[in-house]
């Protein structure tokens, strides 16, 4: 089973779709996480990803000019409602950054993680900590389950590798290692860096990621990235593809 994330910056436009259709469909996903998406541009990419058997679609309907995800499945879909809510006074921007759902085989849970700490307010908090606050409530629901989370984090640790951290968001993902999630790119890339995004300056950072729980784990088999679309400025972000093992429950129906 191959799993692909990828940023469509701003839900894709006219002049781009074509290349961002093809680069999706070249990598043969069976389950795609698009965040950033937009029904007004991105419905097109859906349309031609159920052209190509990827028919099971949930996405969490952002309004017009708003950044939403989308997943789309060779397999069926159902959504998981939320059961962390954002709490009084919660802030716009948090919304629409999760999204949950249930296959025959997983749970996948699409991340979109603000990159700002945006305020409406001054006693409010921000977007991008309510966001990893309920990412990690949702790892400590799952982590028993076959469970991937997977997108664009907009946050990197430290490790082994030479990947900077960044200022905030380092520690939840710190935290989801000590829940028993993989980093699933680090496994099969120890001791290199690459960046899946590069700012105006030239830094670049890898903060796209797919965090497996223990169990999804033990069926990963390859984890790389597809930097063409990136470099071609289709996006700007680099695609992440995981490939996983069939497990047996899935083989035997």
């Amino acid at each position: 089973m191959r799993l692909v994330a990828w940023n469509l910056m701003h839900g894709g436009n006219a002049r781009r779709m074509p290349e961002i259709a093809l680069s999706l469909l070249d990598l043969k996903p069976d389950l795609a996480v698009l965040s950033e998406f937009r029904p007004a541009a991105g419905g097109q990419i859906a349309g031609v990803l159920a052209d190509h058997g990827l028919v099971h679609h949930i996405h969490n309907d952002p309004p017009r000019g708003v950044n939403g995800l989308l997943i789309a499945s060779r397999e069926p879909l159902r959504e998981i409602p939320t059961s962390v809510p954002l709490g009084v006074g919660s802030n716009r921007r948090a919304e629409r950054r999760l999204l949950e759902v249930e296959t025959p085989s997983l749970v996948v849970v699409a991340v979109h993680v603000p990159p700002d700490a945006w305020r409406e307010s001054h006693t409010d908090t921000s977007a991008r900590e309510r966001v990893l606050a309920r990412l990690l409530k949702i790892a400590r629901d799952r982590r028993e389950q076959p469970c991937a989370l997977i997108g664009d984090f907009n946050a990197a640790r430290a490790d082994a590798g030479g990947d900077s951290p960044t200022p905030t968001g380092a520690t939840a993902l710190g935290q989801l290692a000590t829940m028993g999630f993989v980093d699933a790119w680090r496994t099969h890339n120890p001791g290199v860096s690459e960046p899946t995004w590069v700012g105006p300056d030239g830094h670049g950072v890898r903060i796209d990621h797919a965090y497996l729980s223990s169990s999804l784990a033990r069926r990963l088999a390859a984890c790389q990235f597809s930097h063409a679309p990136r470099l071609s400025g289709h996006s700007d972000h680099s695609i992440l593809v995981v490939d996983l093992r069939h497990s047996q429950t899935a083989q035997s129906t």
